[in-house]
């Protein structure tokens, strides 16, 4: 779920 790349922190949590 990649909404924003600034904020994947937040949309993707488990992305990093």
């Amino acid at each position: 779920a990649r909404k924003n790349l600034s904020m994947e922190s937040i949309d993707s949590p488990s992305d990093e």
